[in-house]
């Protein structure tokens, strides 16, 4: 076996270990390349694969651990206090790299430590406990046929758009919400809000006055309307003002991209060196305090596959999966094959392999 390795080396002008050499080395390439091609996939450069920074409303957090999220995992959202929480608690990363639902909305309780009154007081269930910042604390007055009531002083003139009301569920309830605007001569307007009748199928529901065009007044005043003789109890009452422009928070933020604000009503996305911007450059803010457009996303940019050469062979650097920017090729010509051009290539999107 020497002997005619030795005499083909001869016959090539190349000693015999010359060639087993090459053969060697190519074999070792291309099983390391087997091996880790698999294994090798960016997590940022798989595209669907992870969500951005989520963003934060105005008056709010959001409980966030990095600048990209896995699908599955999620983030909570919680509100500063006097304020209250509009939309989702929980947030979640999708598999196609977006978030659930829409960021939420704190807006401000007018309710919150205000001074309470109700038609009576059972026991040391004071009216303050509607409105004590606590759901678990609720304010109760006693049976009996006389009218059962409960209002809270808000302290100035509001246009009260919307009230929350948080009772035990399950329980029959028929209550009608009023606005009372204090009028001269000592007169007050009662202006109805909105009734329900029904159980109550939540723990706590928002009430819509005026179909949404709202009351101005001083005062909310809530009126049990049922015949029976029961107690009426109020676990936490929340009111809310129109209010003509609600400002963004933090918008979201892609995984390898930026966002550059541009005063309070628009947002600026870019991407960073060898990621493409999908989407919406810019988006704006919405008087309803959402961001409008289509939510962008940085893309790993490509290269095609390079090419191949005769009687030699490349070795790529920094491969992930896809020929991304950054990625090094080496051409290597076989074994007794003097070289012809460059031996390196660097891969740049958009432009041709060097």
């Amino acid at each position: 076996m020497w002997a005619v390795a030795k005499e083909r080396g001869r016959g090539r002008g190349r000693p015999w270990w010359a060639w087993w050499q090459g053969v060697v080395s190519c074999g070792l390439l291309l099983w390391a390349a087997l091996l880790l091609l698999p294994c090798c996939v960016s997590p940022a450069g798989a595209e669907g694969t992870q969500c951005g920074r989520p963003g934060r409303p105005v008056n709010g957090t959001v409980s966030t651990s990095g600048r990209f999220y896995f699908p599955g995992e999620h983030v909570a959202y919680k509100c500063l206090e006097g304020f209250v929480l509009f939309g989702p608690e929980e947030r979640t990363c999708l598999k196609n790299g977006s978030w659930s639902e829409d960021v939420p909305l704190c807006d401000f309780n007018l309710a919150r430590g205000k001074r309470a009154l109700q038609s009576a007081t059972l026991w040391s269930y004071v009216p303050e406990m509607a409105v004590d910042g606590n759901s678990d604390t609720c304010s109760f007055t006693p049976r009996g046929p006389d009218p059962r009531w409960w209002q809270v002083h808000l302290g100035h003139k509001f246009n009260v758009i919307t009230v929350g009301v948080t009772i035990s569920p399950g329980s029959v309830q028929e209550f009608t919400i009023y606005v009372i605007e204090l009028l001269t001569d000592n007169k007050a307007l009662y202006k109805p809000c909105t009734t329900f009748k029904g159980v109550f199928q939540t723990r706590k529901a928002l009430f819509h006055c005026n179909d949404g065009l709202g009351h101005p007044g001083q005062f909310v005043y809530i009126r049990d309307d049922r015949k029976d003789q029961e107690y009426f109890g109020l676990c936490e009452v929340e009111v809310f003002a129109f209010r003509e422009r609600i400002p963004c928070g933090e918008p979201e933020v892609p995984v390898e991209g930026e966002v550059e604000r541009e005063g309070e009503g628009k947002a600026r996305y870019s991407c960073r060196p060898g990621f493409r911007l999908e989407g919406d450059e810019v988006m704006t803010c919405s008087s309803k305090g959402k961001w409008q457009g289509q939510s962008p996303k940085c893309k790993e940019s490509q290269c095609p596959t390079p090419a191949q050469i005769n009687n030699g062979f490349m070795e790529v650097a920094n491969f992930r999966g896809v020929y991304g920017h950054g990625t090094v090729v080496t051409y290597t010509c076989s074994p007794g094959i003097p070289p012809c051009g460059g031996r390196l290539s660097h891969l740049q999107p958009h432009r041709p392999v060097e």
